[in-house]
């Protein structure tokens, strides 16, 4: 097949060698920029992602390892300048402009013809190819022409950022929060070099704006915001130690979520950032980039016809991502709010932000290090109890939960018996004027004993915009009724829902200053002890029956 890749990022350039590597294809890269032109800092790869990737290409991956560094710990440095680490987790990064060095070189030695600088906008640019791959990023003009087609939609993040490097060593992946004079400021940091690191800062929206940013006039393309460098090495004086913050084409910019609803057009395909984003604070863009790349050349080197091999690409890649998307969409929340870290001891702030995806629970953490002892103590500190729907005969005192339906059944005698009573609530579309007269019949029946609700938090519509539906359910709810706890449940446990699920907890307990209770089976109890102990929940409900 005659290829066309559009971009040659990563994605692209290792889309191309795989293909050229097998012998079938004549492929072509077209990228815009010049040769070497320098954009970016280091590239992250996780242990799994350097695995995965080292299974179809292990000469590319060794050699672009090669030329980085690696390590095992992750690290907090809090307000106070108190440090807390953990181990086990194994990172590696490297200089972007090393790594595309590499994968051109192992491109044109497979014969891929790599054209730069080459202005590829539109697809009447690429007439007679049999597949037109667009590795294009982000803003990809391609996705651009095909919007009917593909349908994509594009969400923006809560904070402001930019991307820095730094001549000085940290020895990890460091995670620096700071007090500005506009409010609270972090930093993902991690070394590409022997000398070099990465040095992105993170503002909430509050603080970017208070800061006077957002009147600031246009920059030339290419061209650091000499503002920002200063004032952010100003914010980071101390951890910089003297050093001085690099500037590359760096500004404040505004996260951009990618979606599609679908992945490819006859002959068209979308791959890495063209096709999907996830918030960087998970460092896994350039890896995810890769890994569409090799599954997309997997698929076409098992399938006769494209739109088979393109078909069966995105069944395998898009269910992948949405879970990424989902787990990075939670991680990005605690930089959207850093006022929630302030007073924190450094042990604390690190649990929580190795658990901010809500993928990671205290069980794994404990495998990776052993002498990380604060998840010990975690495991005995989370008070337990179990709830069960009414119409179980309780084994012992709990929780007894019901539905608006069943409270005129709910015997004085079972009431009496509970823990607390919760009312079930299995969606935020409930009217929450119904709600408040059930609750307040619930109370009726309930004398001393605690009444809340009950929620089912299942992230099935968008995790973001399913925490932002319930956050308005409950605070009107709770100006028409009396609530003494809401609890938090699901009826699943992917991504998604796991994320919603944690964030909500965390809601109830900051804004709406009530007790929050993880809800879930005894298989979740890890998760349910990591939020506990990660001061996101105050209790957790063990359901013996699923609402």
């Amino acid at each position: 097949m005659r290829i066309a890749c559009v971009g040659g990022g990563p994605a692209g350039l290792f889309l191309a060698l795989l293909l050229a590597r097998t012998g079938r294809h004549d492929v072509r890269v077209f990228e815009r920029d010049r040769e070497n032109a320098s954009y970016g800092f280091g590239v992250v790869f996780s242990r799994l992602s350097a695995a995965r990737l080292r299974a179809v290409a292990p000469d590319v991956v060794e050699e672009i390892l090669s030329h980085g560094v690696r390590w095992q710990d992750v690290a907090v440095r809090a307000w106070n300048g108190a440090e807390a680490r953990s181990s086990g987790h194994a990172f590696g990064a490297v200089e972007r402009q090393a790594m595309l060095r590499v994968l051109r070189k192992h491109a044109v030695a497979a014969g891929v013809h790599v054209v730069q600088p080459a202005a590829v906008t539109a697809l009447s640019d690429l007439h007679g190819y049999d597949l037109v791959v667009a590795a294009d990023g982000a803003g990809s003009s391609i996705r651009q022409e095909l919007v009917a087609e593909l349908n994509p939609t594009v969400h923006y993040g809560a904070t402001r950022y930019a991307w820095f490097g730094v001549e000085r060593r940290f020895d990890c992946m460091t995670f620096l929060m700071a007090q500005g004079p506009h409010g609270p400021l972090g930093a993902h940091v991690y070394p590409y070099s022997s000398t070099h690191c990465t040095f992105l800062v993170e503002a909430p929206l509050r603080v970017w704006r208070d800061a006077g940013f957002a009147s600031g006039g246009p920059l030339a393309p290419g061209s650091t915001d000499p503002r920002a460098l200063r004032y952010c090495e100003d914010v980071f004086a101390r951890d910089l130690g003297g050093a001085r913050l690099i500037g590359n084409g760096s500004r404040w910019l505004e996260f951009s979520e990618v979606r599609n609803a679908h992945w490819f057009w006859r002959n068209v395909v979308l791959i890495g950032d063209a096709a999907h984003t996830a918030h960087f604070s998970v460092g896994c863009g350039t890896s995810t980039a890769m890994e569409d790349a090799a599954e997309l050349a997997r698929c076409l080197s098992r399938f006769e016809l494209v739109p088979d091999a393109l078909r069966a690409y995105e069944a395998a890649r898009k269910p992948v991502v949405a879970n990424l998307q989902a787990s990075a969409w939670a991680s990005s929340q605690t930089w959207a709010s850093l006022e929630h870290e302030a007073g924190r001891d450094a042990g604390e702030i690190l649990l929580r932000l190795l658990t901010r995806t809500a993928q990671t629970d205290l069980d794994l953490l404990d495998k990776l290090d052993k002498s990380f002892a604060q998840n010990r103590a975690a495991r005995q500190s989370a008070p337990l109890v179990a709830a069960e729907l009414s119409s179980q005969a309780p084994s012992e005192p709990c929780t007894t939960l019901v539905s608006a339906q069943e409270i005129e059944a709910l015997s004085p005698e079972r009431a009496s018996q509970s823990a607390a009573l919760a009312l079930v609530v299995s969606s935020a579309a409930a009217d929450p004027r119904a709600t408040a007269a059930a609750l307040k019949q619930l109370r009726s029946r309930a004398r001393e004993r605690p009444v809340g609700i009950f929620v089912l938090a299942n992230g099935s519509t968008g995790p973001a915009g399913e925490l932002e539906r319930w956050s308005s359910w409950l605070a009107t709810l709770r100006e028409l009724a009396p609530l003494d706890l809401v609890a938090i449940g699901s009826t699943r446990s992917d991504a998604a829902a796991s994320a919603v699920q944690m964030l909500l907890c965390e809601l109830v307990r900051s804004k709406l200053q009530l007790p929050a209770i993880y809800a879930c089976p005894q298989s979740r109890l890890s998760h349910a002890r990591t939020h506990v102990a990660a001061a996101r929940a105050d209790r957790i409900w063990i359901t013996r029956s699923t609402p």
